[in-house]
């Protein structure tokens, strides 16, 4: 997947934090991962791909995992969602 700039995968317990993109196609990824809090981050200008299911993610997606938190976020001036969940489950979004 090109242009991820953080991502975990197969993590338990992570954290990604107090981060600012800009200009890229996928900011944060996480995957098969469970209790894990994405906090205090700002994405602009995101330009999120169409990929081979047909969905347009955004500047942090998450798969295919459990127990994740986004909160404090600020998202300006992006294409594609700003956050997308897939098979995630207890998922909590705070902004």
């Amino acid at each position: 997947m090109p242009n991820v700039l953080n991502e975990l995968e197969s993590v338990r317990n992570g954290m990604i934090e107090k981060c600012v993109f800009r200009n890229n196609k996928y900011e944060i990824m996480v995957y098969n991962s469970s209790n894990v809090v994405v906090a205090r981050y700002t994405i602009y200008n995101s330009n999120a791909l169409t990929r081979w299911i047909g969905l347009v993610e955004g500047g942090v997606e998450v798969d295919v995992s459990k127990n994740t938190t986004i909160t404090d976020y600020k998202s300006y001036n992006n294409i594609g969602h700003d956050i997308c969940l897939s098979s995630t489950f207890d998922a909590v979004i705070i902004k």
